[in-house]
């Protein structure tokens, strides 16, 4: 099969458009932030700024409610979809849709019930805010069915590639939520109004959302047909996508618990900055995953082999060439990049931690990619089995590593979790695809791996020579850089590749003109 004769839904360059939606509708909500945020700490206050980011939290978080049911349902709408099978289609969507916002409709009556009891206790809230913070959790639980349902119905569109739509109402939805807080609370208004007008922005969404669908998807309509037939392979794929959103939050966060209690919380704060800071950079592999989940889902009973070595070892081998280069610019400059940005005092500590964290960022994109493909092969089981097996592994790691090395141990405990983590998802991944280990990142995999050594070399270098002349430093790594990308273009990219980079560039500037 050529390029040319894959499905429209399948080629590259819709892949590629629909990654840059994606990257685009998660980086504009997070400039809005960036701006609106201290708007509304001045005008809330530290004590009831805190409520909102508690109930932000909270929303964040309600995705455990729908028990791996929303990758379940883009999984299988987009298998139906290819098939086109229209009838077990509209049957899985509706009955995912339905069992996800009941779902949601009992978190959000739980989370009503225990409002008292957070309040008077669980959170902490000063007795003067106690009311408030009744009300404003009381909104909240009405918000938690909508937010459920959002996202199942958001699925359905990413089951049809359909992520222009998707981003079009997440962006201004996201950027919402940030923005109506900043307003509200310029205005005078209580933290129960502020929440109930997050409920109006949830429930235009859901209403546009569903609205769109059946454009999405000529022919679409909803047909509720309970039955254990049709909910029974959303429960079983469901369920191992649940045991990894349980075990992944433990994962994450399990070092800064140790590191806290081994080395104080003071210790916490000089890793949990850099780490944020440059798990920013998964932005990008996310973007380019949640597009190609329902594209593997679509192919799953393709010739595997020719769609793993099309988008699997394709992908790897752009995000490896794209994300090393920044990234290792990094770790060259890291204790100047940190200097500048938190001042000296955590330019002493967190500098080895930028280094190390920054390798496991660039390994931990990678995984990305195998993990979708997974779980758009039917095999959840397999991630799933992964975590469960490297919880303890990564807890007694941890422990060990924070109690020899302190902060630089917690970047190292993480960075090797999420080694081990790609090294078994890429493994299981050419095993479900029948091709070779080596085949990995494609034919020319190799010589990827060489230019991204060799300018790691020249980074690490870099870096132990931090005491030389910075602009000496600098045009050292602008040399390498250089180099770096000659290399690529000429010996790492195929001719097919450079072509369509090119016309890329043709199109951006033709547009450009026409501005």
């Amino acid at each position: 099969m050529s390029a040319s004769s894959l499905p429209a839904d399948l080629t590259g360059s819709r892949v590629a458009r629909n990654t840059l939606f994606n990257i685009v509708g998660q980086l504009l909500p997070l400039l809005v932030g960036i701006a609106a945020i201290p708007v509304t700490v001045r005008a809330l206050g530290e004590a009831r700024f805190g409520l909102l980011g508690l109930a932000w939290a909270i929303l964040g978080s309600v995705g455990l409610l729908d028990l791996g049911l929303g990758r379940a349902t883009t999984k299988f709408v987009a298998e139906y979809l290819a098939a086109g099978d229209a009838v077990r289609l509209r049957r899985v969507a509706t009955l995912s849709v339905a069992s996800q916002t009941a779902l949601g409709a009992l978190g959000g009556i739980a989370l009503a019930l225990l409002g008292p009891w957070l309040v008077e206790r669980g959170l902490g809230v000063p007795p003067g805010l106690h009311r408030e913070a009744r009300g404003a959790l009381l909104a909240l639980a009405l918000s938690v069915p909508f937010v459920v349902l959002s996202a199942s119905l958001r699925g359905i569109l990413e089951a049809a590639q359909r992520f222009d739509l998707v981003n079009l109402i997440r962006t201004p939805t996201s950027a919402a939520v940030l923005v109506v807080p900043a307003v509200a609370a310029a205005l005078g208004a209580h933290l129960p109004a502020i929440v109930l007008l997050l409920l109006l922005v949830r429930i235009a969404a859901c209403l546009v959302t569903a609205a769109l669908i059946p454009r999405a998807i000529p022919g679409f309509r909803w047909t509720l047909e309970p039955g254990w037939e049709a909910l029974r392979p959303l429960l079983g794929y469901g369920g191992w996508v649940s045991v990894s959103n349980v075990v992944s939050p433990l994962l994450v966060y399990l070092e800064r618990f140790v590191l806290g209690s081994v080395a104080g919380v003071a210790a916490v704060a000089y890793y949990t900055a850099p780490y944020e800071a440059l798990t920013r950079v998964l932005v990008v592999p996310v973007s380019l995953t949640s597009v190609l989940l329902p594209a593997f889902s679509a192919a799953s009973a393709a010739q595997p082999g020719l769609y793993f070595e099309r988008f699997v070892a394709r992908s790897l081998r752009y995000l490896l060439l794209g994300l090393s280069a920044p990234l290792f610019v990094v770790v060259g400059f890291s204790r100047e990049l940190v200097g500048l940005w938190l001042g000296g005092r955590y330019a002493d500590d967190s500098t080895a931690v930028v280094q190390i964290l920054a390798v496991g960022v660039l390994v931990n994109s990678l995984a990305q990619v195998p993990y979708v493909y997974l779980l758009g092969r039917g095999r959840p089981d397999l991630p799933a089995k992964f975590h469960l097996l490297e919880l303890p592994l990564y807890a007694m790691a941890t422990w060990a590593l924070i109690g020899a090395f302190g902060v630089g141990g917690a970047a190292l405990a993480w960075t090797l979790r999420v080694t081990l983590d790609a090294i078994l998802l890429c493994v299981a991944s050419a095993r479900i695809a029948q091709v070779s280990s080596r085949r990995l990142f494609g034919e020319r995999g190799g010589r990827a791996w060489v230019a991204v050594g060799t300018f790691a070399l020249v980074a690490v270098g870099v870096a132990v020579a931090g005491k030389g002349s910075v602009d000496v430093r600098l045009v050292v790594v602008a040399g390498a850089a250089i180099a770096f990308g000659v290399g690529v273009w000429r010996l790492v990219l195929d001719e097919v590749e450079r072509a369509a980079l090119r016309a890329l560039a043709v199109r951006l500037l033709r547009r450009n003109d026409s501005i």
